[in-house]
């Protein structure tokens, strides 16, 4: 058996090797060094969906702590890669043959491989992987460089089948690997490596180097001729493109000065350079997606893990091009192929910003641009590598000797692998931290950047004028865009220092381009005051672009519809601008989100005062609240309390319950006490940017009330200023809960719950957990025998507590996110209570209303529930200082009716009827909106929080559907505004002396009569209603009288 081993040369050199010249064709080469490509990636995939059950089942990782190990086996095989290709790449250089260290790399993948196969601790797995990173080192390094020696100018076409295996690799060993493991179990997965470790040792066995062929072939050509001529040489062949042979098959060795002065020359290479630098970008890109496609299709498009691995299709598949890419490069070069992948490259990242919905033009989308991703990176990395071949060959072809006989293809193509690798780490770390923090947009452009910096490699030069000179090699257009031209010695030489100074200016320049633009993206990822810096100039132009666009839209429609005779017209042509202008704004709200998210909400709720085209279209802002990652909850976390989360909780949702536009709601488990509660945490990077936000929102409002002096809607900025601050403080929402639940609690009849807060930070807080449904979910409140009419009367006097309450503070935001109702039977013990609460949430918008004021409006609401014009009048201009000309919009404004139906005595008590609504819409159409906007530019700042919260309540009662209409909350508001004056009066006739002077005690006995009369008539009223929804009779108001 051995010595047919020895006959065949698979251990041995000294005999002729059977079939040499067939075991050392450039098919076989070829062959075997794709086998071995198709092994290392092979092997090293198939551990993917492996290795996290592994690390459960047969170290005891925990559970939530595999992935964090996972990801640092991960970095010790690209350690291992890094490491092993310089070194081994030197040491394949240096031995006389280049299969024994490819054998080697064989034997340290099969050790590896048992390693991991037979390790029970984390330690063992580490070792193994580190140790799998070299072999891969060696293959690369060895394998490529051996393609070198042999392909000649094919090199390209060479390489692009490498990558071919290499793509080959990546598609089929996740899926084996998963389905082995599951149908199998878990060494099932190690006998199919095994199994392929053997077919390549035997293909490596096969493998004989050309220069040995060509060693045997000059030995018999000399037997054969019987020449006493011992110094010729063998052919030059392709061999090496350098020319060079062994000195003991007979070559010449030349003189050199040393292996380290030659690697030193290699590196120094500004084109070597230039490529280097473009393999670790393009690894960085390819890897940026590795990174994060799986959490970006889990949480866009809810895809599971199978659904996430498919999706990598699109990106490999086109990777079977490389043959024909390596091709085009050998013929056209690889400069303009590089280049044109990394341009490619660019828009692509700027597209994925389209992508964000789960959709299916948008999953679509998602597909078509991770396919050409895949095109891009199959342009970009054949080339790259081929490059490597013709940077060595242009240096030996210029200085012959300079690389010695053995040459420097193997340290080239380890100094390529470790480039690769360390492109890997990078574009994951980035990739990872961008997606995590300043979220999905931003990795897209910042990628683009890094792609650009890339591009601006190729179209430029990156050798002296003098080298320029040289002759050139066919076919070899570099990446770093060195220029063939014939040799012209004399001109070359006698180059002048001006145009050395030149050409040396210019590649300082060129240097500084890229090195700016890798720098800039880097930074962009690693330094948060320049990422806050990029958004700022982002989340601005999107503002500013948008104003001008809707200004241009608004003036060149207002200057249209002045020449446009039919009124029906007229008014189309306006509620299309509103449309798109409504449309453009949304999507810029969106974008930026946060303030200007609950900007939006706000403006959503402006009825009364913007045309129905705007607020429905900024409707699902409602729902549409930015989610911050759970990691930058953490490190929120860190920053506020100086120390960890997991301090605090023994348990906490990573994914929140809910979210609104300023914070989002967790739930956790305090680890003290094991009591559950409710967390409530500000967006992290809404701190940073509430600043710019309010100045662009304060400059949107002041530019459009320059260029429509008629629209001043600056009081809403105004507002925003005072208010904002005061919600980004928890600590002072958690000061006003405390305020409201004490107020009360003197009221146990109003089932009003306030969750009880336990601590708050600035940005945090935590509250006692109570939860329920939204007030409009009709659906609960009918299953669980909730009355909907009751909860209409209750939410009714807890809002009218709120205004007229001596000492109440005003919660200006209850909009239906805010409000929720849960079912409680026990409530029915207390007096005649209903069989719900209602849970009250959001504190941070409170606003104290001064006596004189509540006694005005209370005054104000008893004569517009009369319809005493008068007295309506009168209590208007002390409440907001409206005179005659602005009162009958004040009046539709603070009531939400038309005024026609104000006026009418009683009629306010009547549901709003669809005639009524479609006057009011043609009201403000028809110009009325600019009396409006004019006039709540003067009236104070608490009535607008006033009619804010009048607006939310309306819109939460109609949601309601009551039997009742609108006819108890009214009632129930007369109630509180007769106590209100009652108290009023018993305070003036007080301020007249002792209330046991009989004049005084006359005096209160009036006012206890006048109101005890109204209290009586309203409860009467009250009863009567109550009667009629029992019995299921829906309330049709027909008229009213005075009170």
């Amino acid at each position: 058996m051995g010595n047919k081993m020895k006959t065949l040369g698979l251990f041995n050199l000294t005999g002729r090797p059977v079939l040499v010249q067939h075991r050392s064709s450039n098919f076989l080469i070829l062959l075997v060094v794709c086998a071995a490509v198709f092994t290392d990636i092979f092997l090293y995939g198939i551990l993917v969906p492996v290795l996290p059950f592994a690390l459960t089942d047969r170290v005891g990782v925990p559970h939530d702590q595999v992935a964090k190990w996972n990801g640092i086996l991960l970095a010790l095989y690209n350690a291992g890669l890094c490491i092993g290709s310089p070194v081994f790449g030197f040491y394949a250089d240096r031995t006389s043959s280049r299969r024994l260290p490819f054998l080697l790399g064989l034997i340290a993948l099969a050790a590896a491989t048992l390693l991991l196969c037979l390790s029970t601790s984390i330690a063992l797995f580490a070792i193994g992987r580190v140790l799998q990173g070299i072999s891969a080192a060696i293959c690369w390094a060895v394998g490529l460089a051996l393609l070198a020696d042999t392909m000649g100018d094919k090199r390209g076409w060479a390489m692009g089948w490498v990558n071919w295996a290499m793509t080959a690799g990546f598609l089929l060993s996740p899926i084996i690997g998963g389905i082995a493991y599951a149908k199998a179990g878990y060494f099932a997965v190690y006998y199919l490596a095994f199994g392929l470790i053997v077919c390549d040792i035997v293909l490596r066995l096969l493998l004989v180097e050309r220069k040995v062929t060509q060693k045997w072939q000059h030995r018999e050509r000399n037997e054969g001729s019987n020449t006493a001529n011992q110094e010729q040489q063998p052919e030059e062949s392709d061999v090496r493109c350098s020319g060079d042979l062994n000195p003991d098959y007979g070559t010449i060795e030349r003189d050199m000065a040393g292996p380290a002065r030659a690697y030193w020359s290699l590196i120094k290479s500004r084109r070597l350079l230039a490529s280097l630098l473009g393999c670790i970008m393009q690894s960085a890109s390819k890897f940026a997606f590795y990174t994060v496609v799986p959490p970006f299709v889990d949480k866009t498009f809810h895809w599971d893990s199978l659904a996430a691995g498919l999706i990598f299709l699109c990106v490999f598949l086109p990777g079977f091009l490389s043959p024909v890419v390596g091709t085009a490069s050998d013929r056209y070069g690889t400069k303009w192929l590089s280049s044109g992948g990394f341009l490619m490259s660019i828009p692509i990242f700027v597209c994925l910003r389209l992508v964000d919905s789960d959709s299916i033009s948008h999953k679509v989308l998602f597909g078509v641009l991770l396919t050409l991703m895949g095109v891009a990176t199959t342009l970009s990395s054949t080339p790259l590598m081929a490059e490597i071949t013709y940077v060595i060959e242009e240096k030996e072809r210029r200085q012959p000797g300079v690389w010695g006989a053995k040459g420097v293809y193997g340290v080239g193509f380890g100094l390529f692998t470790t480039s690769f690798a360390l492109g890997g780490v990078i574009g994951s770390f980035m990739a990872g931290y961008l997606y995590e923090g300043p979220g999905w947009e931003t990795f897209g452009w910042a990628f683009a950047v890094w792609c650009a910096g890339a591009t601006r490699l190729g179209p430029r030069t990156w050798t002296c004028s003098a080298c320029q000179g040289q002759l050139a090699v066919a076919n070899s257009h570099p990446f770093g865009g060195l220029r063939r031209f014939a040799s012209v010695r004399g001109s070359s030489q006698g180059a002048d220092g001006n145009g050395r100074r030149g050409s040396r200016s210019r590649r300082v320049l060129l240097f500084a381009s890229a090195s700016a633009a890798g720098v800039a993206s880097t930074a962009l990822a690693f330094t948060d005051e320049i990422r806050n810096s990029y958004e700022s100039v982002e989340r601005t132009g999107r503002v500013v672009a948008a104003l001008a666009i809707c200004i241009n839209d608004y003036r060149t429609t207002l200057n249209a519809k002045a020449t446009i005779q039919d009124e029906e017209e007229q008014t189309k042509v306006l509620q299309a601008c509103h449309k798109r202008c409504a449309e453009r704004t949304f999507k810029v709200l969106e974008k930026n989100g946060g303030i200007f998210i609950k900007l939006g909400q706000h403006l959503s709720a402006m009825n009364y005062l913007l045309p129905p085209e705007w607020t429905t279209t900024f409707v699902p802002l409602q729902d549409k609240c930015p989610v911050s990652s759970f990691a930058s909850i953490e490190d929120m976390f860190r920053k506020d309390t100086n120390g960890e989360l997991w301090d605090i909780f023994s348990e906490f949702s990573s994914e929140p319950i809910g979210a609104a536009s300023l914070a989002q709601v967790h739930l956790a488990t305090l680890k003290e006490s094991g009591r559950k509660v409710a967390v409530k945490v500000q967006h992290p990077d809404l701190e940073a940017f509430a600043p710019l936000d309010l100045a662009l929102t304060k400059y949107t409002f002041s530019t459009l009330k320059r260029f429509f002096p008629e629209y001043d809607l600056e009081w809403l900025s105004s507002e925003m200023e005072v208010s904002l601050p005061k919600e980004l403080d928890f600590q002072e929402e958690a000061d006003n809960a405390r305020r409201m639940k004490a107020h009360f609690a003197k009221m146990p009849e109003l089932p009003l719950v306030i969750p009880e807060v336990i601590w708050a930070r600035k940005r945090i807080i935590v509250m006692a957990c109570e939860s329920g449904a939204r007030p409009d979910d009709l659906e609960y409140l009918d299953k669980n025998g909730i009355d909907r009419d009751e909860v209409s009367a209750t939410l009714a006097r807890i809002f009218n507590e709120m205004i007229f309450g001596d000492g109440a503070p005003l919660h200006c935001d209850p909009h239906g996110g805010n409000i929720a109702i849960r079912k409680n039977n026990a409530r029915r013990g207390i007096g005649r209570g209903p069989n719900f609460d209602v849970i009250l949430y959001d504190h941070g918008l409170y606003r104290d209303i001064p006596l004189p004021l509540r006694r005005s409006y209370a005054k104000m609401w008893l004569a517009v529930i009369d319809g005493d014009m008068d007295r309506m009048k009168k209590y208007s201009h002390e409440v907001a200082g409206i005179g005659d000309q602005d009162f009958p919009l004040f009046a539709s404004a603070i009531t939400g009716r038309d005024f026609s139906v104000v006026s009418n005595q009683g009629s306010i008590l009547q549901t709003r009827s669809a005639d009524e609504e479609q006057n009011m819409s043609s009201s403000l159409q028809e110009g009325l909106i600019v009396d409006l906007v004019q006039m709540l530019s003067r009236v104070p700042r608490i009535i607008l929080l006033i009619l804010k919260t009048n607006d939310l309540t309306r819109s939460l009662d109609e949601s309601l559907q009551t039997r009742q209409g609108p006819i108890r909350s009214f009632l129930i508001l007369a109630r509180y505004c007769t106590r209100t004056v009652f108290h009023e009066q018993l305070e003036q006739i007080r301020n007249k002396g002792s209330l046991l002077w009989p004049p005084n005690g006359l005096r209160v006995f009036a006012a206890w009569l006048g109101y005890l009369r109204v209290e009586v008539k309203l409860e009467a009223f009250e009863l009567w209603l109550g009667v009629k929804r029992v019995l299921g009779l829906k309330v049709d108001f027909v008229g009213g009288s005075q009170l």
